[in-house]
């Protein structure tokens, strides 16, 4: 967990790299109002800085959507596809 932690610190200064609490994600994701479409539509959610998934984990498992991650930060890749969601692209640019 040491080195983890580690990581995080040298990823926060090089890149900015600072996650959203988990109080804040479970609010945003209830705002964004994500429960309240009908049953034939499916919400596409774009999470264009992904950082470690703090949004997307909150998102409630039995919600049926697409995601579209977008993430820089390899360390990131990798949690992320740990946690089973699969990051689109590294960048917006070509």
């Amino acid at each position: 967990m040491g080195s983890l932690i580690g990581k995080m610190d040298s990823q926060r200064e090089s890149e900015q790299f600072y996650p959203t609490p988990d109080f804040v994600a479970k609010r945003v994701v209830t705002l964004a109002g994500l429960m309240d479409y009908d049953a034939d539509e499916i919400p596409v959610i774009l999470e264009p800085s992904a950082g470690t998934g703090s949004l997307l984990n909150q998102i409630p498992c039995d919600l049926n959507y697409l995601e579209y991650v977008v993430e820089p930060m390899m360390e990131n890749i990798e949690i992320l596809m740990s946690d089973n969601h699969v990051v689109e692209a590294k960048t917006f640019e070509r």
